[in-house]
């Protein structure tokens, strides 16, 4: 893991406590912070052209309670959307990830593919995962150190430090700390699925239970959220069943004939 993740965590484990100048909520054994965060970065290739990490101020209770967030957007995520993410040939990676409590239940995460595999069998990855937030934005408040609730970088130093590099998967926000494959969403509008992950129990005995809540887009105007609808009926289908109707009328005309 990443050297600001590892001072993060480590202060965590200790002390419990949020960085001096924080500028995001951290959640502690004692502070249900709830805050949900974006990650976006912007590559040229492999060459990183600027990242954003912020705090949505969207309670990861309230998706998981199933209240649908507006669209979310501030300003540096307006410039990394209309400065850089729109230039041709550039990729855009985005995660959405929260925590509710140190290392409790519930925890958020996104996938723009099919429901994510979680490693393991228990509760400790959800454990593991939240503990590990916690250090990820105790570092992001030290590369922030200020006001903002949102940081823009532009160098891979600094994108280490934010723990979230899509290109190097090691154990950070892209596969959820090593808990899970690749959980990004790659390119501006594709829809991607939020999911809760709940335990009964976190710590080693329960196994953790994802929950599709609600479906996400990055766009140009900011981060989107639309309902999960229902699983639609193929157009062949549909097809097939008025077929199958217009045979029965002209059963029923012969019959009549008869």
């Amino acid at each position: 893991m990443k050297n600001l993740v590892k001072a993060g965590v480590g202060a965590a484990l200790a002390l419990g406590a949020v960085a001096a100048h924080a500028s995001i909520t951290v959640p502690t054994s004692s502070n249900t912070a709830d805050t949900a965060v974006l990650f976006v970065d912007v590559f040229t290739g492999t060459t990183l052209d600027k990242a954003y990490v912020g705090d949505t101020n969207i309670q990861v209770s309230s998706i998981v309670a199933g209240t649908l967030p507006s669209t979310f957007s501030d300003a540096n995520l307006q410039t990394l959307l209309t400065t850089y993410a729109n230039q041709p040939g550039t990729t855009t990676y985005w995660a959405l990830e929260g925590a509710n409590n140190y290392g409790n239940a519930p925890q958020l995460i996104t996938s723009s593919a099919s429901k994510p595999a979680v490693v393991g069998s228990t509760g400790n990855g959800l454990f593991t995962a939240g503990v590990s937030f916690h250090g990820e934005i105790n570092g992001v408040n030290g590369l922030i150190n200020g006001s903002p609730t949102s940081v823009l970088l532009d160098s891979d130093a600094q994108l280490t430090g934010s723990g979230f590099n899509p290109l190097a998967l090691a154990g950070d926000v892209a596969n959820w700390y090593g808990n899970t494959g690749q959980i990004t969403t790659t390119g501006l509008g594709t829809q991607s699925v939020i999911y809760s992950m709940t335990a009964t129990d976190t710590q080693n005995i329960t196994a953790g239970v994802l929950t599709a809540v609600f479906n996400a887009a990055l766009t140009s105007s900011g981060l989107t959220f639309t309902p999960i609808s229902a699983v639609p009926i193929p157009a062949a289908l549909w097809l097939l069943g008025s077929g199958l109707l217009g045979l029965l009328g002209v059963a029923r005309r012969r019959v009549g004939v008869a």
